[in-house]
């Protein structure tokens, strides 16, 4: 690869981890700077890099810039610390702000003859954006609804009606088929502090092992918490 392309890309690519990294993992922030700003500064970057070997066409600033940035993304994915989808997802929206990197830093640094301080410049403005868009976040909003459903029935009505399930039909989906348990219908034996239950589960295979292991779970549990022996 010719030195220029490989010292550009390098730089560009220094540029893309380095600030989505201390915009991520040091101030915790997803927001503008990292998908807008940072992209405008690879791309930026990357021209002013090129620069210093010589005058180059836009072409090869926008190669450039892109390749800096498929380089980071790939460190990202190599070092475990984002996954592929959300670099997938950001390509779309980095993408414009790459070119439109690349366009200002040729326009810059090959139309123009900007001092080499602009690409220090423009990598302090972006981080600063990044550290002030974390600090001055707005908190959001807080409202609270609140509803109700109002039952005209005595609790143990209710209770009576929500631990006495009606009959279910007998279910058809293939999971229930190959082992998993449904519920049938329920039903409270007393109305003491620690009543008696029952429960009528549906299996295919094994109906007698599952209602063991989860009836002796929830005799367990009732025991540990109640203190006292629970029939259920």
């Amino acid at each position: 690869m010719r030195k220029d392309y490989l010292g550009a890309v390098a730089a560009g690519a220094l540029t893309g981890v380095a600030l989505p990294a201390f915009s991520i993992y040091v101030e915790q922030l997803y927001g503008i700077a990292l998908f807008f700003g940072i992209p405008v500064a690879i791309g930026f970057v990357v021209s002013g890099v090129l620069r210093r070997f010589g005058a180059r066409p836009l072409r090869d600033s926008m190669l450039c810039t892109f390749g800096a940035a498929f380089v980071a993304s790939m460190g990202f994915l190599v070092m475990g610390r984002e996954g592929l989808i959300c670099v997938l997802m950001a390509v779309p929206i980095a993408s414009p702000f790459l070119a439109i990197g690349a366009l200002l830093g040729y326009f810059a640094f090959h139309r123009r003859r900007a001092p080499a301080a602009s690409v220090v410049a423009m990598l302090v403005i972006v981080a600063t954006m990044v550290h002030v868009e974390a600090n001055v976040r707005r908190e959001p909003r807080v409202e609270i609804v609140e509803d109700s459903v109002i039952i005209h029935a005595t609790p143990a009505e209710v209770w009576s009606s929500v631990v006495a399930l009606d009959a279910v039909p007998r279910p058809r989906n293939w999971m229930y088929r190959v082992g998993l348990a449904c519920p049938q219908r329920t039903r409270i034996q007393s109305q003491r502090l620690y009543p008696t239950f029952y429960w009528s589960l549906f299996c295919e295979a094994g109906i007698s092992q599952i209602h063991r292991t989860v009836l002796d779970h929830v005799r367990n549990m009732a025991e540990a918490r109640s203190g006292t022996s629970v029939r259920i």
